[in-house]
């Protein structure tokens, strides 16, 4: 009578005993090699519209489609001194809106809002893309806005989100 085959999994658990530092430098290459070729490969974050599952995915995705894709900033604009009805202030307005328009990633800049005392107006611009992507294209707007703040030193800006 033979003794019973034994199965594959036995096998290679006496081999791996009988072989400690061969099984473990044999895992620890193979992971290794896994990672290796994991980063290789260019991989695909899903958003959270596509990744949702069911209802709430079909819903998630619906909803995407629907909203802009886009960052919408604004700049503001103060005097304590001068109103935004003095030709300083429109000057320095303008070339807000001009040095934002001049980045090429700012779209539909224009001056939005002025307050009731005259003394804050707001430049509103779009970045395209959602929040994922705009912090990669902010850097060029932020650089035209801090540029005009130098050349009218008698107003401040601040970016207001």
């Amino acid at each position: 009578m033979r003794p019973p085959r034994s199965s594959i999994t036995a096998r290679a658990g006496r081999w791996s005993a009988h072989h400690r530092k061969a099984a473990i430098l044999g895992w620890i290459a193979f992971v290794a090699a896994a990672i290796l070729i994991g980063s290789i490969f260019n991989t695909h974050t899903l958003t959270a519209e596509q990744g949702g599952v069911g209802d709430a995915g079909r819903a998630a995705r619906v909803a995407g489609a629907a909203f802009p894709h886009q960052a919408k900033e604004v700049v503001l604009i103060q005097s304590r001194a001068t109103t935004a009805d003095q030709p300083a202030f429109r000057v320095a307005i303008a070339d807000v809106v001009k040095r934002l328009q001049s980045t090429g990633v700012a779209h539909d800049v224009h001056p939005s809002t002025i307050s009731p005392d005259r003394h804050s107006a707001l430049v509103a611009f779009e970045l395209p893309g959602d929040e994922t992507k705009t912090h990669m294209t902010v850097a060029e707007p932020l650089k035209a806005v801090d540029d005009a703040a130098r050349s009218h030193r008698g107003l401040r800006d601040r970016r207001v989100r």
